[in-house]
Formats: structure tokens, C-alpha cells, sequence
């Protein structure tokens, strides 16, 4: 009998980036790479929806308001039905309370505008991934989750940021 594993965190993609063309992602990309969170990269939703599907999806999403082939709410329905659910922060070109209002209400994690630092990514990071231990832990604290939200992207360089 092959026994399927369970992937562990250690075993995902920690950041996995959704944008076609020159998009403010490039700057949180490289606020990313220089913090020490691995990234990657895809360019459309059909490729993002390939690797939300596998059996090892990525531990974070972050994805651009304008894709060529459909939109950051579907990202975030193709995230949540993953084998693992996985947070979503939507990154915009610009402030937009509007875009912001019906991306908190769609169940995405967060939300991201220029001008970035390294404080407000982090505070992003920890919000997203503190909401997916809360949506999908078993526990009756939420300090017992706060470390481990902390350092699960990755060396928790960004935990120390904020």
C-alpha cells in the first residue's frame, strides 16, 4: 500500500507571488528575499491555481488586483479550497478603501499599498498567518499560536521587524 506523506511547512513554498507585468509585488518580493523568506513566482491564475492545488501549496499568497486571466478573488477561492487553506494578502498599485472594504469581506488575509516597509509586511505576514492557525487550529488560546505564527514563513526575520 503507498501511503500518501503529509507535507509539513517545512515542505512548502513559503511566499508564493501572483502578477503578470511590472507590479508593485516586485518591491515586496525583494522586501521578502532580503528579509530571508523564500519566494516564487507565477504569472496568471491558472498557474496559481496549479500550485494552490498540489499537494504541497504555499504557506502564503500574495497576488496583484489586475491578472491576465481573472482576479485576486479567485486566487483567494482557489487558496481556500486548497488541501490546506491558505491566507491571502491582495496587493494593490494604490491605496483603494473601496478594493480594501471587499477584500477583507471576500476572506482574504490582508491587504498592501505603496509606499511598503519592512514593519507594515511583517504586521501583514503575522495578521495572515495567525488568522490560518486560528481558522484551522484546535486550541482554546491564541498565545499558544502567536510564536508559531510568527516563525512560519519562514526564519521569522519578519517577526522580528515589527
Amino acid at each position: 500500500m503507498i501511503r500518501q506523506r503529509e507535507s509539513s511547512v517545512e515542505d512548502r513554498s513559503p511566499a508564493l507571488l501572483v502578477y503578470s507585468h511590472e507590479h508593485p509585488l516586485h518591491e515586496v518580493r525583494n522586501l521578502l528575499i532580503r528579509q530571508g523568506v523564500d519566494t516564487s513566482r507565477v504569472r496568471d491564475c491558472a498557474q496559481a491555481a496549479y500550485v494552490l492545488c498540489s499537494q504541497t501549496p504555499p504557506v502564503l499568497v500574495f497576488v496583484a488586483t489586475d491578472l491576465p486571466d481573472g482576479t485576486w478573488e479567485d486566487i483567494v477561492d482557489c487558496a481556500n479550497t486548497a488541501c490546506r487553506p491558505v491566507p491571502v494578502i491582495v496587493v494593490s498599485h494604490q491605496e483603494d478603501i473601496r478594493v480594501s472594504n471587499r477584500v477583507w469581506e471576500s476572506g482574504a488575509a490582508g491587504f498592501l499599498a505603496p509606499p511598503f516597509s519592512d514593519q507594515e509586511l511583517a504586521r501583514a505576514v503575522r495578521g495572515a498567518m495567525l488568522s490560518e492557525f486560528l481558522g484551522s487550529a484546535n486550541c482554546a488560546s491564541t498565545e499558544s499560536l502567536f510564536p508559531n505564527a510568527k516563525n512560519h514563513v519562514g526564519s521569522g526575520v519578519l517577526a522580528s521587524q515589527a
